[in-house]
């Protein structure tokens, strides 16, 4: 176990004066260049796993706390920080001590409250502009790596919030007894062992499966105004729309192009839908895209919460909608809040 400095520089071509070639030796500088870019991977290749904002003013200004946004993604390895950067509104004019703060929730686990913001009141109406905003960053060290968390933001006492992005800080200088890190330490001219050759395999494959892409993040605008469906036919809830969707219908692309491995012709990728239901029959959350291809389905949800399930996506650019139904449309109404989508192998 040592630790290693991590390329201050992005790392430049690898493979160069035939040290790949056919029926030739690996050769140390090959080897070493391989670790060191992974090692580079593993500590900056961090990702954006969630971001919103408001279309028309800023949202919150309520009394008490309010849960307007909701993300869902996973910390792969040799991941340090979760970073949430805000943009505020002056709070509401009834405030006394408005704040932000988020919670964090790892899969199977209790929610864990981030640090509070606490940003100040102003005198009378609240100006919306942006030079009337003010930049706030909070940062929460996750506790796990290689897991899944779901996030919560919480404004409180008036706060208002414009905008939130939030995304993954990786450790560095890099450890080499962490998953995802390699021991760069090979001399050019000595021998190359198996040891190291499986130690650069092994952490090559744990990156690619587990420190993959966050592909979409959607959430609703404020916390009282999921999007409704109230119609035992799939309906997409943002445009009213059913059946199959077109180019023209609300929804989303996602483009995994070269994102599957060599012997796979899908991509593995895990979708998250938050969730709530008013009446008592059954419900179900779909993506489906142009083709009619039914690429997901998660059922019967009750109060609010997330429901997750892994799918082989497929390869190449896919545009989908979301579309939700209930078992009685004369007393049941589907909320959605959020949904995320992001590979996990």
């Amino acid at each position: 176990m040592a630790v290693h400095e991590v390329l201050d520089v992005y790392p430049g071509l690898i493979e160069h004066n035939a040290h790949c070639r056919n029926n030739m030796i690996v050769s140390g500088t090959l080897a070493r260049q391989i670790a060191q870019g992974m090692n580079f991977v593993a500590a900056y290749r961090q990702k954006h796993v969630f971001s919103k904002s408001t279309w028309n003013s800023p949202i919150g200004n309520a009394a008490g706390a309010t849960t307007p946004w909701h993300g869902a993604f996973h910390a792969g390895h040799n991941t340090s920080w979760l970073v949430f950067d805000m943009l505020l509104a002056a709070a509401g004019s009834s405030a006394t001590d408005p704040y932000v703060y988020w919670n964090v929730t790892p899969s199977g686990g209790a929610a864990v409250k981030t640090d509070e913001f606490h940003y100040g009141e102003i005198d009378g109406s609240p100006p919306d502009y942006p030079d009337g905003y003010q930049r706030a960053v909070i940062k929460y060290q996750i506790p796990t790596k290689d897991k899944t968390y779901a996030i919560e933001m919480v404004l409180n006492d008036y706060a208002r919030v414009a905008s939130a992005t939030v995304y993954l800080e990786g450790f560095y200088p890099v450890n080499d007894a962490n998953t995802g890190v390699c021991d760069p330490r090979i001399s050019v001219g000595s021998p190359i062992l198996d040891t190291q050759l499986e130690d650069i395999l092994a952490n090559g494959t744990a990156l690619y499966k587990r420190n993959a892409c966050h592909l979409w993040s959607w959430s609703q605008d404020d916390a009282s105004n999921p999007k409704n469906c109230t119609s035992s036919t799939y309906t997409n809830p943002f445009d009213s729309t059913t059946g199959t969707p077109t180019s023209s219908t609300w929804g989303q692309r996602i483009d995994t192009t070269y994102h599957n491995s060599y012997s796979a012709s899908t991509v593995p990728v895990t979708v998250a839908i938050r969730a709530s239901r008013t009446g008592s029959s059954t419900n179900d959350v779909q993506l489906i895209d142009t083709s009619g291809t039914q690429l997901v389905v998660l059922s019967n949800y009750t109060t609010e919460g997330w429901l997750v399930t892994g799918v082989n996506w497929p390869v190449g650019t896919t545009k989908f909608d979301v579309q939700g139904r209930v078992g009685d449309p004369r007393t049941d109404t589907l909320h959605i809040h959020a949904v995320s989508v992001y590979e996990l192998g």
